[in-house]
């Protein structure tokens, strides 16, 4: 790449330098390339961080507007992202020197798919420990028979209700060893973890084993995945609610986790660490509560964020953007979820982990922040009970900017929109398609909104940013339509979702054979020491 005088001020890293950081300081690499590019191989520490998330992510994925940030992708991409980067006041702002191709010509590999490292610790933790699995198959038969057998989901509710194994219980992440005992009433009953495909699953039934729990417990292979395929009947529907840990429960999960804790060394902080770590400006902490939502929003330590457990292990680059950092784990005085959540996190080998066990009064906060919509002209956020008559009295092309990744179950497609991508907006308002106004959305309509301030405006169309987004849009009773966008912007095209039974086999079929292939990649990078704290 040879970058123009704006790339220039901001200053490259070699690869060479890049691998040297990265085993050494604080560092957030951030790839602004496409998603299928990203997926297709990408720098393992890197996390995905297109154009249009920029603004909408970056506070969040890194808070430490001094860390080094460290950017790949093509000059035009690049150079876009180092100017939305500085003005949200970032200040050691660099690009990688050639690129993704720079990174591959020093014989470090690219990683394809998506979450590689939290996807990997699952593929790690069942090659590491042998984690028991049963099949579908087996499952079934066992069941049958009238063995008795516990199923439990470490998903989020909202998975579980899509679908979910028939007579199982949801109990996400961590909970599955703070409710362990409230659920499974006899240490005969044989106890079988699942998920939506692997990850979660192992992961949830090594825990239970490496605490200590006395029931035989398997992970079930390849998850609902796995029974659908067998062409088993999934159920759909509600989950109960979760149940609250009775005294003796409650005791048996603090004895289990102390254990984890003494074992395996992992290191508790007090208030007044914590507060040192808050107010470190060369440092980057990460303070993760991963309590219920319900206890999160009582009340809360100042400046955390709810991030459940079990997402916090599966897509840990979602939340964590600057590697070697400090990441704490906030949980009651108890301890129990934050225990095994720091257990596993430690295991990643991405930074320094930390638990912190709050008491009552240490939750200073109560409620949840909402994200403030940009500031934008006058007139030119659309509020959702305008949106019927501005569709009834004119012709309206929209552009939408929250495509579904490919992987996901609907694509909630507004018919007749166009799919774009930030950087595939052209310069003005005057060059999209269509005629009479025109609407930006996204899903939550920030993305859409940022968007806005790419574009010049004209005098002869009207530009609208729909506040609120497909959620607006939903709530006033308008169809989305489960399809792939008809039409695109981007020359790459729109993420094309997997829909139907036989994609998902395909898809998953070659998710499973990535995962026979992902530790021994992440071995050959070198610059990660996944299971270090096995």
């Amino acid at each position: 790449m040879n970058p123009n005088p704006v790339l220039t001020q901001f200053g490259a890293l070699t690869p060479d330098e890049l691998f040297n950081a990265l085993k050494s300081r604080e560092v957030a690499v951030v790839d602004v390339r496409s998603h299928a590019e990203f997926v297709a191989g990408h720098i393992l520490r890197s996390v995905h961080l297109p154009l249009a998330q920029l603004e909408t992510r970056s506070p969040s994925l890194i808070p430490n507007t001094k860390v080094e940030i460290v950017l790949v992708g093509d000059e035009t991409l690049t150079t876009r992202a180092a100017e939305l980067l500085e003005k949200l006041k970032y200040s050691n702002i660099r690009y990688l020197l050639g690129g993704i191709s720079g990174w591959a010509a020093i014989g470090r590999p690219l990683i394809p798919g998506a979450h590689a490292i939290s996807k990997a610790l699952g593929e790690f933790i069942e090659r590491e420990f042998s984690t028991p699995k049963l099949t579908a198959e087996e499952l079934a038969r066992r069941r049958s028979s009238g063995e008795q057998i516990i199923v439990l989901d470490t998903r989020p509710e909202v998975e579980f209700q899509y679908v979910s194994i028939p007579g199982s219980t949801v109990l996400p992440g961590a909970e599955i060893l703070y409710r362990f005992d409230q659920v499974v009433p006899s240490e005969n009953a044989t106890v079988v973890v699942t998920c939506a495909g692997r990850t979660r699953g192992i992961i949830g039934a090594q825990a239970l084993i490496t605490a200590g729990v006395r029931n035989p417990v398997f992970s079930l292979e390849n998850g609902t995945a796995g029974w659908r395929f067998a062409g088993l009947e999934p159920s759909k529907g509600s989950a109960n609610p979760l149940p609250t840990p009775s005294a003796e429960t409650l005791e048996k999960a603090r004895d289990r986790a102390s254990a984890l804790q003494t074992k395996y060394g992992l290191k508790l902080i007090d208030n007044d660490l914590l507060k040192a770590f808050q107010s470190e400006n060369t440092r980057t902490t990460y303070l993760f509560d991963i309590r219920t939502e319900d206890e999160y929003t009582a009340g809360h330590v100042k400046g955390s964020q709810h991030v459940p457990s079990g997402q916090l292990l599966q897509t840990t680059d979602l939340f964590v953007g600057v590697n070697n950092a400090r990441i704490v784990v906030i949980d009651g005085a108890d301890g129990v979820r934050g225990a095994i959540t720091a257990y596993w996190l430690t295991q990643l080998g991405i930074g320094e982990v930390f638990l912190f066990n709050a008491d009552s009064a240490d939750f200073t906060e109560s409620g949840v922040i909402k994200p403030t919509d940009p500031l934008l002209s006058n007139g030119l956020y659309l509020e959702s009970q305008q949106l019927k008559a501005l569709i009834d009295t004119q012709p309206l092309t929209i552009i939408d900017f929250a495509p579904t990744h490919s992987g996901s179950r609907s694509r909630r497609v507004i018919d007749g929109s166009w799919y774009s991508s930030r950087e595939s907006l052209p310069g003005s308002v005057d060059e999209l398609p269509g005629k009479g106004a025109v609407l930006f959305i996204s899903d939550d309509g920030r993305e859409a909104a940022f968007a806005a301030q790419d574009i010049a405006p004209s005098q002869n169309r009207d530009l609208f940013v729909l506040r609120g987004g497909k959620k607006s849009w939903e709530a006033a009773g308008l169809p989305v339509a489960d399809q792939v966008h008809p039409n695109s912007l981007d020359p790459l095209g729109p993420p094309n979702p997997i829909h139907t039974t036989a994609e998902w086999k395909k898809y998953f079929n070659r998710y499973v054979a990535w995962g026979d292939t992902i530790v021994d990649l992440i071995r050959a990078d070198g610059t990660l020491a996944l299971g270090r704290g096995a």
